[in-house]
């Protein structure tokens, strides 16, 4: 009899936290990066990136989020990469805007049957802004740490 292990359920792809951004806000600059998995794409991003992934359920404007499939993590100092995911692995979002893609024509034309249909789509998006990757230390930080 073969041992296998069970499989971990994945974690939920985001978490909506309790607080939300409520005035101007600045990123600091750091020099880590994460690979994360927002409906079934995955980005790279590192602070204060902007991503345009498709329509989040249930998530407001000035929403901050947690992204919680995080597939790699990396800095200048090391690089951290999930099996598939990277446990205790954070990115933290806000929500900037949602609104609607340009429209897309879907034209059908059936030969010699006089048949033709004209459609569109006009696909629903969220703007992310990245707050910060956590998870892995700053290249800077872990300098300073080592002193």
């Amino acid at each position: 009899m073969k041992f296998e292990p069970t499989p971990e359920a994945p974690p939920d792809v985001y978490v909506r936290l309790d607080e939300r951004v409520q005035q101007q806000y600045s990123v600091p600059a750091r020099s880590v990066f994460a690979v994360v998995e927002v409906g079934g794409t995955q980005y790279k991003v590192a602070p204060n990136d902007v991503i345009v992934v498709e329509k989040l359920a249930d998530v407001d404007v000035n929403d901050k989020l947690q992204l919680q499939r995080v597939l790699l993590l990396g800095s200048q100092a090391e690089t951290i990469v999930g099996r598939p995911y990277v446990p205790h692995a954070a990115v933290t979002a806000a929500v900037e805007e949602q609104f609607l893609d340009g429209k897309v024509l879907i034209f059908h034309k059936r030969r010699r049957k006089n048949s033709r249909r004209l459609r569109g789509h006009r696909q629903p998006l969220t703007t992310l802004r990245i707050l910060d990757v956590s998870g892995i230390a700053d290249s800077a930080a872990a300098g300073i740490a080592a002193l």
